[in-house]
């Protein structure tokens, strides 16, 4: 099943990666893009802008991620992990909860549309 998206939040509390998911996503591909720098503040805005797709980092200002999936509903929008580690143990949880793909840190902002798009297939 691919996953097609045209509005993504990314939620990440590291302000530079935030930015480079926008000129990524927004900038060159022309997605539109809205942001979140918490768990809190990405409950309000999945409500607010109903999503297509979700890129969560794992580790939000010392809250884990995977708190954000107990929190959403049943229905909620495709979330892609957006991690430096790759280990199992980091990643494993994300996706036995429902992720449904792993994007690597450091990412090429300029490719990034296509990696998702590849990921997503």
């Amino acid at each position: 099943m691919t996953i097609h998206f045209t509005k993504v939040l990314i939620v990440d509390d590291d302000e530079d990666i935030r930015f480079l998911v926008r000129m990524g996503l927004e900038r060159l591909a022309g997605k539109q893009v809205e942001e979140a720098a918490s768990l809190d503040g990405a409950m309000v805005t999945i409500a607010a802008t109903c999503p297509d797709l979700v890129l969560l980092d794992n580790d939000i200002d010392g809250e884990m991620g995977l708190d954000l999936f107990a929190r959403l509903p049943a229905s909620h929008p495709p979330i892609v992990l957006v991690t430096a580690r790759s280990d199992v143990h980091t990643t494993a949880p994300y996706l036995a909860a429902g992720a449904v793909a792993v994007l690597q840190k450091p990412f090429d902002p300029v490719n990034l549309c296509a990696t998702l798009e590849r990921l997503l297939a």
